[in-house]
């Protein structure tokens, strides 16, 4: 089940990583046991989370959007996996993009489906099942399958995973009773009477699942929701244009005119970007004038180098950025020596 996720309206409390609300505490303590140092994304992420909880977020934006640029290899989409841990008890519930497949425009067509009158345009409601289509990665049940998935019981969705196998085994038994070669009036009575046998059991393990979907209803767009874009500067710019629309008004219209409603959805984006500036910057940490300045000092310049960086991308436009906004760039760190020997020891542990 989704973990306590409905919103509700206790008074809101600023998120302080020193001294966090009980609530905030547990979802601090989950990061710490699988992310190690980062603590600012951990707050940020932490923060957004329960204003999206407390129903402080804006309506009709995603849930929370979140850039994190930084280094290969210091827990950017670790922090994603962990944050999908938590939410659904598994780090793979979540819709990731990978963004090197993108770097052409054509490939458009597998986010949003093909456009009308080309092969594999997308169409869930065609009767015939080899006419459906290719179902895009930004439908809106491949956005939502991990929210109403989690929201179901386990005993239910084994359930209907049992009456669903039988199903497909009495499909197969009324076939091959219908293929069979009738040898005379007794044979016949008897296949008859074994095909409305297994009619019947069919009719009642159907009748069995419609009456569990009608207790656990999909509703479309109404799940919390985990869309990850990694490695963002790898798209081609013509698809960043998809990834604004969802950004401003939280939704996205597919190539069949259907839109996807992301509102529940948390949007994260990783990138390299200004990663070989920062590692330049922290290989001067022991020349004159860095070595005096305070931790506060080094992680503001962190930020302002990175954020310049990005800036300076084509592949961060104006309008992107604007749509991100400054104060949801988390920059991760590069990896202290202390901090590789714990994540070292966690891995040792879990082996």
């Amino acid at each position: 089940m989704v973990p306590d996720i409905e919103r509700d309206e206790t008074p809101w409390v600023r998120l302080d990583y020193k001294t966090p609300p009980q609530e905030a505490k547990k979802l601090l303590d989950f990061f710490d046991r699988f992310v190690v140092g980062q603590e600012k994304p951990k707050e940020k992420l932490a923060s957004k989370f329960l204003m999206y909880k407390h129903g402080l977020n804006k309506e009709d934006k995603p849930a929370g959007v979140l850039l994190f640029p930084g280094p290969s290899g210091v827990g950017k989409t670790s922090m994603v996996k962990v944050f999908s841990n938590f939410l659904f008890g598994s780090p793979k519930t979540f819709t990731r993009i990978d963004c090197a497949e993108y770097q052409e425009s054509h490939t458009i067509a597998r986010l949003l489906g093909s456009p009308a009158g080309y092969v594999g345009l997308w169409d869930p409601d065609n009767p015939d099942p080899s006419r459906k289509g290719i179902e895009p990665q930004l439908s809106q049940w491949n956005i939502d399958k991990f929210g109403y998935q989690a929201s179901v019981p386990n005993e239910v969705k084994q359930r209907k995973m049992r009456l669903t196998e039988e199903l497909g085994k009495l499909n197969q038994k009324l076939q091959d009773l219908k293929d069979s070669q009738v040898e005379g009036p007794d044979d016949e009575a008897r296949l008859i009477s074994a095909f409305n046998l297994s009619l019947g059991e069919f009719k009642k393990f159907q009748a069995e699942i419609r009456q569990l979907d009608e207790k656990y209803p999909y509703r479309p767009g109404g799940y919390p929701a985990i869309l990850l874009f990694d490695e963002i500067e790898k798209m081609h710019h013509e698809i960043v244009k998809v990834l604004l629309q969802i950004l401003d008004n939280g939704m996205v219209t597919l190539a069949n005119g259907k839109q996807t409603i992301l509102r529940n959805c948390f949007i994260f984006m990783t990138s390299n970007v200004g990663s070989e500036r920062l590692a330049e910057l922290l290989e001067n940490r022991g020349v004159v004038g860095f070595r005096t300045r305070t931790v506060e000092k080094i992680d503001h310049l962190i930020y302002k180098t990175t954020l310049e960086e990005i800036k300076r991308s084509k592949h961060f436009p104006t309008e992107l950025i604007g749509r991100i906004g400054k104060e949801n760039i988390m920059v991760f760190r590069q990896l202290k020596e202390p901090e590789i020997r714990k994540i070292i020891d966690m891995q040792l542990e879990q082996a």
